[in-house]
């Protein structure tokens, strides 16, 4: 597919039926044409679900290359390595060794993001002023809506720091659009989130949005902004806000509970916060489909494996090794990859769901709000709750200082491979200088400071001058 520079070109989103196409150039959006498109509840449903199943498609997946955030976060930091072989693709070594350049690789999730928050805003603009939906229905997705830009905002500023704030589908406004520091698209993102949790529904809907789902927690829901707002108010140090949000879900037990290791990336777990659904046939997960190592062993096109350094950080005898961990023999050697997804089989009826927001995660996010307010036990006693269901001793008593590294070191082992939390963590913990030097130099390079962040495009940068490049590009 050719790449659409999104901050760039506008795009119009065609609804037909339950399949979407994005147009690279859009013809003139009229008020029929945005008539048409939001007439009724099922065409307006629709073109919020083309931006669920883009999700799915394209932002994890690198616009149709091999990998997803999962993988190249990984990769980037300490969680993964590969399968040396002399037709490896070029933008694996370009994470794994941290070269990315602003013409070849690592901005690609600030060109995909920036396309759907486009799709966002041109949806939020026509619900808006739609008269003819369900009032229910209208005010379930502008929540959607608001919710779904804040997810792409939040990836974009852990990946790339400041970042345009862009509200509106004029071109002559996006085109010119300089960067918002962090901070206050960060607090563009609490406040959409805010607004989100009030429109949104807390029950998980099916898709029509009328009544509940059965089995499944694909549409999102005021829980999954609450989850999304504690994460973004651990950014901005709003500690109080972000203890409140994960402590709501913590305490909805009638919806959520911790579920067995095997059981949490299920569609029917009680654990799940929000998952999406698959939109390829071939695979029901991507995940599966790049992690799962064949039983020959590693190979260019399967050449993932977790990292020693990742698999040194399991204490003795915690069961997410054993559960979320599988291994393959081959040459004499033992390869380990991860194993949280366990199905490549292609089903009508899914078992797995790409989990994005679930309750163990919500645990270590109270932990940390908690810790930064010295509430130093109760953080613990957060942590402990994960540590019980991996089948580990309790934590003690210990300083703030100790505490954060135990965070920082429980998120490694509960959290590795799932959209870039490792890289993420490091970040806001005021840890990445620390750690990676000696990851770097695990992996035979040398860590550079302004690689905790990817560039920009050069492409971008040269149609838009008020966009500057980020340090070390």
């Amino acid at each position: 597919m050719k790449r659409v520079l999104w901050i760039l070109l506008p795009v119009f989103i065609i609804v037909h039926g339950s399949c979407s196409k994005l147009v690279e150039v859009a013809p003139p959006v009229t008020k029929l044409t945005k008539d048409k498109v939001y007439a009724t509840d099922i065409a307006a449903i629709s073109v919020v679900a083309s931006i669920y199943s883009g999700m799915s498609d394209y932002f994890l997946d690198f616009a149709g290359n091999i990998g997803t955030l999962n993988l190249y976060a990984s990769l980037y930091t300490d969680e993964l390595s590969y399968f040396k072989d002399p037709l490896i693709n070029s933008n694996v070594v370009a994470f794994y060794t941290n070269k990315l350049t602003s013409t070849t690789f690592g901005s690609e999730y600030w060109a995909v993001a920036y396309g759907q928050i486009f799709n966002c805003n041109a949806a939020l603009d026509g619900i808006s002023n739609a008269q003819s939906l369900t009032p229910s229905v209208k005010k379930q997705l502008l929540g959607e809506l608001k919710f779904l830009r804040a997810f792409f905002y939040y990836h974009i500023v852990n990946l790339y720091g400041d970042a345009p704030w862009v509200t509106t589908t004029d071109y002559s406004v996006n085109s010119q659009v300089a960067r918002t520091p962090a901070i206050d698209v960060l607090r563009n993102i609490r406040n959409d989130l805010r607004e989100a949790r009030e429109l949104l529904s807390d029950q998980f809907l099916d898709g029509t949005l009328l009544k509940p789902a059965i089995k499944n927690r694909y549409r999102v829901s005021t829980h999954a902004a609450a989850a999304l707002l504690a994460k973004v108010c651990l950014m901005t140090g709003d500690w109080t806000e972000a203890e409140t949000a994960a402590g709501d879900l913590i305490a909805n037990t009638a919806l959520f509970k911790l579920d067995t290791l095997n059981g949490c990336f299920l569609t029917n777990t009680p654990e799940a916060i929000w998952q999406l659904q698959t939109v390829r046939s071939y695979t029901p997960l991507e995940d599966a489909n790049r992690f799962i190592m064949p039983a020959e062993g590693p190979s260019n096109s399967y050449p993932f494996f977790i990292s020693s350094m990742l698999l040194n950080s399991f204490e003795t005898g915690d069961q997410r090794k054993a559960k979320w961990i599988d291994t393959v023999r081959a040459d004499n050697k033992l390869y380990y990859f991860p194993f949280k997804y366990k199905s490549k089989e292609a089903s009508a009826d899914p078992k797995e769901a790409l989990t994005i927001f679930r309750l163990a995660d919500i645990f270590l996010c109270r932990a940390e709000a908690r810790m930064q307010q010295d509430k130093l036990q109760d953080a613990i006693d957060d942590i402990n709750q994960v540590r019980h269901r991996a089948g580990l001793i309790d934590l003690t008593s210990m300083g703030k200082a100790a505490l954060k590294d135990a965070i920082l070191k429980e998120r490694q082992v509960e959290m590795f491979t799932e959209f870039g939390a490792r890289f993420y963590d490091m970040k806001r913990l005021g840890k990445i200088d620390d750690l990676m030097p000696a990851i770097c130099q695990a992996k035979g390079i040398t860590w550079d400071p302004d690689k905790a962040l990817f560039p920009l495009s050069a492409i971008d940068i040269d149609r838009n001058k008020n966009l500057i490049q980020n340090k070390g590009y």
